[in-house]
């Protein structure tokens, strides 16, 4: 640490990005070292995910409990370009009060005709040995994904599928099977790793965590 003394020592503002997360002892020390820090900035979104921690934090982030306390000045981002109007009502309401709302030029960009859900119940029970270690796997899932990813590609072959999992054991099992059953351009990815990408509304199909999403050209 000891190099870092001159720079700290130079240091006059804090920035801590996706301070929703951060929790009091990931911040406290670095302003601690920091004797001339005179401003600290906190970018972040404390209606998403707490502090990541595996000590239980009941207060909450720094960022939130200034939020809540109204002696720190805050300013809220209204406008969103990602989602589509429809489903950014839908947070808005449950999560930002309905302040949020779509740009204009992303609602020019939607589609006019929304896709379809469809939800497909599959039987089998979700398992946790094998070479997947403690992550959860469904080998019955697994195959009605296939299945249904083989349909959609054949009724939308210029399109591209994205099947999106919650545990990375599945993910490898589905892409294991499509890889099996030479099911072209289907791309099987964890909800994790879909951060930060997007797809076009289109048609989708849910199997308890297993989302296709077949990209609109």
């Amino acid at each position: 640490m000891q190099i870092f003394t001159p720079l700290c020592a130079r240091v006059t503002a804090i920035v801590g990005d996706e301070a929703g997360c951060i929790a009091d002892r990931h911040l406290l020390p670095i302003a601690s070292a920091c004797p001339t820090v005179h401003r600290c900035a906190l970018v972040g979104d404390t209606a998403q995910l707490p502090p990541f921690s595996r000590v239980r934090d009941d207060a909450g982030s720094l960022m939130l409990r200034l939020e809540r306390s109204g002696h720190a000045s805050s300013r809220m981002l209204v406008e969103q370009y990602r989602m589509p109007g429809a489903l950014a009502d839908v947070v808005s309401a449950c999560f930002y009060r309905g302040l949020l709302r779509t740009s204009q030029s992303k609602l020019d960009s939607s589609p006019r005709t929304p896709g379809t859900l469809g939800l497909i119940e599959v039987p089998g029970q979700a398992e946790t040995h094998g070479e997947y270690g403690t992550s959860a796997f469904n080998v019955l899932e697994a195959e009605a994904v296939v299945h249904k990813a083989r349909e959609l590609r054949v009724a939308y072959p210029a399109d591209t599928i994205a099947v999106l999992t919650t545990y990375r054991a599945q993910e490898k099992l589905v892409r294991t099977l499509l890889d099996e059953a030479r099911i072209d351009a289907v791309e099987a990815l964890s909800i994790d790793a879909a951060q930060g990408r997007e797809w076009d509304p289109g048609n989708e199909a849910k199997f308890r965590g297993e989302t296709f999403r077949p990209r609109i050209r």
